[in-house]
This record gives structure tokens, C-alpha cells and sequence, in this order.
């Protein structure tokens, strides 16, 4: 999509980080931040004025990436100042995340899952029901996001960011370095779910896909001061993971989402009851894709220590 009057439209996706060993944990700290600003401002014109939904997608990611740079580099990110900066960056993704959720309802789940049987006209009507809501949701997340309010948070981001990088905090690389010690701590919660997945429940699931999407973020913030082929071989089950639980997270949200439209459109109850029915029936295939990822996951061999 073209830009409009100087405003970028279309999508961007995330950088690489180019850490280099002698640098401070202040000053990588202070990269992975702007990269994260870079990724939202860049996207935050198709969320205002378009209608690009890998916008939306883009921009989420670039807040959750922000907020998971604020957790991999604790103690860096402690303090009121802190909280308050990356409270509002969850409270975004959030917003955005709920126009993302109706998203891949319209896009993805809605033209999979659909009883052939329904009739056009229940079908066309659920879905004009979701694309208002769709419109509610992004009228709220870009009133949320609008230019005043934004200006004034990223002033406050940069503000933290450029507190002095040269500070000798520790340094990055090491087995008793910054990067390694912030990688243990994101490996630990992963590695005790995937050891405990035939007793988690659909919430506990869902944890453990946030929990290694904030891996991955911060296996790539660190990824420059590892040989490649280790940091490739370790993000490769990440990733593998972090996508068969998504198709699994994604009906358990589509679900949630049609119990909650029940209430509001009770002409189209009918019509949600048997959508609910086809997505919370058990797909023998995605559950045994799941299992094998995260058991190849559990076996990961952490290339940090």
C-alpha cells in the first residue's frame, strides 16, 4: 500500500540487532529500544490511516518485543518510570491484539471452519457482526495510539533509553555474562511446562507460548554475540513451538471471543453456537503436531551456557 501525505502505509517488520561483545548492557539495552520505537512508528501509519492488517500484526509485535526487552535486560529496567513506560506499551498491544484476535477470525479461522451447510445469508450476517466489532476495536486502539498521547510516551522511552550507556554494569557476553544470565532466566519457566505438557491446562498452554515468544525476543536481541549456527538450531524448535501453539491458542481465543459476541448479537446465536461447536472440536492432528514440538523444545540445548 502507497503512503498518503508522507505517511507510511505499509507494513515493516523487525530488524536484527547488531550487539558487538565490548558494548555495555546500558548501551545494548538502549539499541533494542530503538529498534522497537523504529518498528512501531514505522507501522503506526497504517494503523491510524489504513487498513493493512499486518499492520496491526506488526505493530503488536513491535510492542511485545519492546515490553520483552524491558524484561531481558532487568535489573536495567527497574523503577516507577520503567513500569510506567512499559505498562502502557502492554496496555497497546493489548488493544491491538484484540483487533488482531478479529483478524484472524475474519481472515484465517472463520473461512476454515465455517459448516458448509450454513446458509449465505447467516454467514454474510456473522460476518458484517465482526467486522463492526473489528471497527470498534480499531477506532479504540487508534484513539489510544493517536499522536498526542504517543509523542508524549515515546519522549518518556527516550529519555530512559539515553541514560548514560557507559556505565560498567557487567559485561554482555560470557557464560556469567549479562546475556547469558537474562537467557537462563527465560529458559527456565519454558523448560518446566514443556516437561509438565500432558497436565497443562488451555491457560498454562497459552503461558508457555508467551514464555518462549519471549525467549525467542531475547535469544534475537542477544543473537550477535553467539556463533549463528547455535543461536539458528536453538530459535528453529522456538519458532516450530511457538507455531503449533498458536494454531491451538488460536481457537481456544476464537472461542472465547464467540462466547462473549453471544450476548450482543443474540440474533446470531444459532450461527455462533455451531461455530463454537466446529472450533472446539478436538483436532487430533494439531494436538499431536503440539506435543511433538514442545517435546522437541523440552530437548533444546542452550547454546548460552
Amino acid at each position: 500500500m502507497p503512503s498518503r501525505a508522507g505517511i507510511r502505509l505499509k507494513p515493516s517488520r523487525a530488524r536484527p540487532l547488531a550487539l558487538r561483545a565490548r558494548m555495555t548492557p546500558r548501551l545494548a539495552l538502549r539499541m533494542a529500544l530503538l529498534e522497537s520505537l523504529r518498528h512501531l512508528s514505522a507501522n503506526l501509519g497504517g494503523v491510524r490511516e489504513g487498513d493493512d492488517p499486518e499492520c496491526v500484526h506488526q505493530a503488536r509485535v513491535a510492542l511485545r518485543r519492546l515490553s520483552a526487552a524491558g524484561t531481558a535486560f532487568r535489573p536495567l529496567t527497574r523503577g516507577e518510570a520503567w513500569r510506567s513506560v512499559l505498562r502502557e506499551a502492554r496496555e497497546w498491544a493489548g488493544l491491538l491484539g484484540a483487533v488482531r484476535d478479529l483478524d484472524v477470525m475474519l481472515l484465517e479461522t472463520l473461512p476454515a471452519v465455517a459448516p458448509s451447510a450454513w446458509a449465505a445469508q447467516d454467514l454474510s450476517a456473522l460476518r458484517k457482526a465482526l467486522e463492526k466489532r473489528r471497527a470498534g476495536m480499531k477506532a479504540r486502539a487508534r484513539a489510544a495510539l493517536a499522536p498526542a498521547r504517543f509523542d508524549g510516551w515515546a519522549r518518556r522511552l527516550l529519555a530512559l533509553a539515553n541514560q548514560d550507556a557507559c556505565i560498567r554494569d557487567g559485561s554482555l557476553p560470557g557464560r556469567r555474562g549479562f546475556a547469558a544470565r537474562s537467557l537462563n532466566r527465560g529458559w527456565k519457566p519454558v523448560r518446566r511446562l514443556t516437561e509438565q505438557w500432558d497436565a497443562l491446562s488451555v491457560e498454562q498452554r497459552h503461558e508457555l507460548r508467551k514464555r518462549a515468544k519471549k525467549l525467542r525476543y531475547a535469544i534475537e536481541f542477544f543473537a550477535h554475540l553467539y556463533p549463528g549456527k547455535r543461536v539458528e538450531r536453538c530459535l528453529a524448535p522456538l519458532q516450530l513451538a511457538q507455531q503449533r501453539l498458536g494454531a491451538l491458542n488460536d481457537r481456544a481465543a476464537a472461542c472465547d471471543m464467540l462466547a462473549q459476541c453471544a450476548a450482543e448479537w443474540p440474533d446470531l446465536q444459532p450461527s455462533l453456537g455451531q461455530l463454537r461447536l466446529a472450533l472446539t472440536a478436538e483436532n487430533p492432528e494439531d494436538e499431536s503436531r503440539a506435543r511433538s514440538a514442545v517435546r522437541h523444545l523440552s530437548r533444546l540445548e542452550p547454546f548460552w551456557q
